[in-house]
């Protein structure tokens, strides 16, 4: 899985069976979830819109530090976009 930030505020997310443009506008929340099944730990990516909508893509435990990582860059542009909407 794998998290771009494209030109014009525009986040891709390339999952292993689909991708995903999102406008950086559009995202109202964003986070990393799991879910326990067993023993085993179950990644996603959440992702709530302005519209409502609830996007989940999951992924490996093996790219939860880099996908960590690529969220709160995510979350530091979703900021500062709103920052200069208010201003």
């Amino acid at each position: 899985m794998k998290i771009n930030y494209k030109e014009k505020s525009t986040v891709e997310i390339i999952n292993f069976y689909n991708s995903k443009n999102i406008s950086v506008n559009n995202i109202d929340k964003i986070y990393v979830g799991f879910k326990v099944f067993l023993f085993l730990k179950m990644y996603y990516l959440k992702i709530k819109t302005n519209e409502g909508e609830v996007l989940s893509f999951k992924f490996d435990k093996k790219n939860k530090d880099r996908i960590k990582k690529d969220v709160s860059k995510i979350r530091a542009i979703i900021n500062w976009e709103k920052r200069l909407i208010n201003n």
